[in-house]
């Protein structure tokens, strides 16, 4: 019999959850990374009626489509049952965006996460090939104030890169309420300092993270974990803690002199990052239409405009 799966959360539905069993269920729903307050009542609202009622407490018709086209699937399938080892199940994740490619996998063995996987195509898989560099310096680094995904191994198959990295431990995470920034500042620093110096860095450049806001910053059994290193690299100084305090006015869970505070401090990586938004939003009128339809990058872009 064919995995049923169903489509998560309401309205987007990018996230396919697995109905085999109640663990498998919860384990698919803590993929999702919310980071508002509708979005933990959506994802909260679900664990406990899977708690509850089992896989029949996620609203919603089952299906049985594989996460890729199936002959594709069925290649990366027997890639992943040889490097991963045995699993059952898995949930996956697409981008909401449409003009984004890829996949997020995440395979179970009797409802137990057993890898994370991220398939790219081949001809656009360069940040997902440094992701995988910036989190093998990591591992060797071994920070203390966070923790990460471990990565495992990587291949090819059908036209398509494949990185299999450790998964998260079950449960619901969430952003930090007041994370020790400093530290974690310090930490990405020291550990991505091996990479190599692109030939336009300013002489002040300095490693980054790259995406270092509350939506990869997660709190899960008391411990923090940063996830999302696809765009690991050097920036101007302050380029991380400009984009998490941006990210976290936008999402309002921080007051608005934080980030006012540390734009005063790091006006020309303010002027870095706006460039990135503008690029963005150009990117998706371009490719998928308004404008209206990205909310995050015209919020970003309204956030740091306000204070440049």
């Amino acid at each position: 019999m064919a995995l049923q799966h169903k489509r998560f959360p309401p309205g987007r539905g990018n996230l396919l959850i697995p109905t085999s069993t109640r663990a498998a269920t919860l384990a698919g729903i803590a993929m999702y990374s919310p980071s508002t307050r509708r979005g933990f009542l959506v994802q909260r609202a679900a664990w406990y009626s899977v708690g509850l009622f089992g896989s029949k407490g996620l609203p919603g018709n089952s299906n049985a489509a594989p996460p890729l086209a199936p002959e594709v699937w069925d290649e990366l399938h027997a890639a992943l049952l040889a490097e991963a080892g045995p699993y059952d199940d898995w949930a996956a994740h697409r981008p909401p965006d449409p003009h984004r490619e890829g996949l997020g996998i995440l395979l179970l063995q009797e409802g137990r996460p057993v890898a994370f996987v991220k398939v790219r195509r081949e001809r656009n898989c360069e940040k997902l090939r440094r992701e995988f560099e910036a989190l093998g310096l990591v591992r060797e680094a071994n920070p203390h104030s966070f923790g990460f995904t471990e990565p495992l191994f990587e291949g090819t198959v059908a036209g398509r890169l494949y990185a299999g990295f450790a998964p998260l431990p079950a449960g619901l995470h969430r952003p930090p309420a007041s994370p020790s920034l400093d530290s974690i500042l310090a930490d990405i620093a020291k550990a991505l300092s091996p990479l190599p110096r692109p030939d336009d860095a300013g002489a002040d450049w300095a490693p980054m993270h790259g995406d270092f806001t509350p939506w990869n910053l997660r709190k899960l059994r008391g411990h923090l974990y940063l996830l999302d290193w696809e765009t690991a690299g050097w920036g101007p100084p302050g380029a991380d803690e400009v984009m998490y305090q941006a990210s976290s006015a936008v999402m309002g869970l921080c007051q608005a002199d934080a980030y006012q505070q540390v734009a005063a401090k790091y006006p020309e990586t303010v002027s870095y990052w706006i460039e990135h938004w503008q690029r963005k939003i150009d990117e998706y009128i371009a490719e998928v239409g308004p404008v209206s339809k990205k909310a995050l990058a015209v919020q970003m872009l309204g956030v740091l405009d306000a204070h440049a």
